[in-house]
């Protein structure tokens, strides 16, 4: 569990391959690929923190909010999440990590949103499933969320002693076993919480909530003013600036800008791109500091344009276009002097600028008449 080569296998193959066969149809695979999932939350959470994020977004949340997904996926899953719910551990880990934290995912937030629903009945139409696996379903989504209940009571009156000392779970040498109703099945699974959530670059520890719950919820406020400030920026990227600097949460320099656009996954990419692209003073500050932010050296052209374009939308404009491409220009001969390919920046602002309008003419379903490799050139030529 402390061996750095086997932490960074399993990060680099185990869960590269989990998130591959965490959306398998085939129920045999995506049952094994669950199981596996609870053993590393259980013995390796400590290290993979970012890892578990995704597989809780990206597969669980979303198969239960799909529509698409079948019965047989979303019981699995309402399955696994039963033994993570049964861990106060685990509970406590999930919010104090991930709704406390800045930069990621209300997990805790969305998961009992989720089972809510479900104890309702209101994702039974999308699941075409029969009355008894319905009502199997509303069930489970139910017990779910006594079993969180639990483990709130259990940290508030500090009666934490064993993870699973208020689970109805049959456990015998830390394997549970709980049967399907409607196909009498077993499924069998192992799920033990011996540590806590962290990594390396989290600096949530679980011993400060002991000594000082207000910490987190100092946290989980700057949370939500720092939510609905992305909110008020994907609408109206200036008013949405403003509001972070007036509640401290963002710098007023174009860098402190600039690093929140890179940093932060949440912002309307469309918006980032209009913000940078606009001519008055301030915004071009900002879009310097935001290129000077990226390193292209000794990355080649084309790689080095989708480098610097994977971070924001483009705008339509060709003004704003060209603002853009003739920084982005600057910088890759800055980052990259002796690569002798540019006589200038000149030079590679107007490849970089030709290298959209091609990219335009072979995608825009309004260009009729596509251009060929030597008319290109030709554009192109000296």
């Amino acid at each position: 569990r402390r061996n750095e080569m086997f932490i960074n296998a399993i990060k680099q193959y185990l869960c590269v391959a989990l998130s591959k066969n965490g959306v398998s149809a085939v129920p045999q695979v995506f049952e094994l690929s669950l199981a596996i999932f609870l053993t590393l939350l259980s013995n390796f959470k400590q290290h993979l923190k970012m890892q578990i994020e995704v597989f809780f977004k990206e597969i669980f949340l979303y198969i239960l909010e799909t529509s698409s997904s079948s019965f047989e996926h979303k019981w699995m899953v309402i399955q696994a999440l039963t033994r993570i719910c049964a861990d106060a551990q685990c509970v406590v880990d999930i919010y104090v990590n991930y709704d406390c934290d800045l930069s990621l995912a209300n997990i805790f937030e969305r998961l009992v949103s989720d089972l809510s629903k479900i104890a309702q009945g209101r994702h039974a139409f999308e699941l075409g499933a029969s009355p008894n696996q319905e009502k199997g379903m509303r069930i489970k989504g139910l017990e779910c969320l006594v079993s969180i209940l639990k483990c709130m009571v259990e940290w508030s009156k500090d009666l934490y002693i064993n993870p699973h000392s208020q689970s109805n779970l049959t456990l015998e040498n830390k394997t549970y076993v709980e049967s399907d109703s409607d196909s009498g099945k077993g499924t069998i699974t192992s799920y033990d919480s011996t540590n806590s959530l962290n990594s390396s670059n989290s600096n949530l520890q679980l011993s400060s909530l002991q000594e000082n719950p207000e910490d987190f919820e100092v946290r989980k406020q700057r949370k939500e003013l720092w939510e609905h400030g992305i909110d008020m920026f994907n609408k109206k990227a200036k008013k949405g600036l403003q509001y972070l600097q007036e509640q401290g949460l963002l710098g007023t320099s174009p860098e402190d800008i600039a690093e929140f656009f890179h940093t932060d996954d949440r912002i309307d990419k469309m918006m980032i791109g209009d913000f940078l692209g606009e001519n008055d003073k301030f915004s071009k500050e900002v879009m310097y500091a935001y290129v000077d932010q990226i390193d292209f050296a000794e990355v080649s052209f084309v790689p080095g344009l989708r480098l610097f374009l994977q971070g924001f939308r483009l705008p339509g404009e060709a003004q704003k276009i060209d603002r853009l491409m003739e920084k982005f220009a600057a910088r890759y001969c800055e980052c990259n002097p002796t690569n002798g390919v540019f006589a200038s920046a000149d030079a590679a602002y107007v490849l970089a600028y030709s290298v959209i309008m091609l990219t335009t003419d072979l995608h825009s379903s309004q260009v009729k008449h596509k251009m060929t490799k030597e008319q290109y050139i030709k554009m192109n030529r000296g």
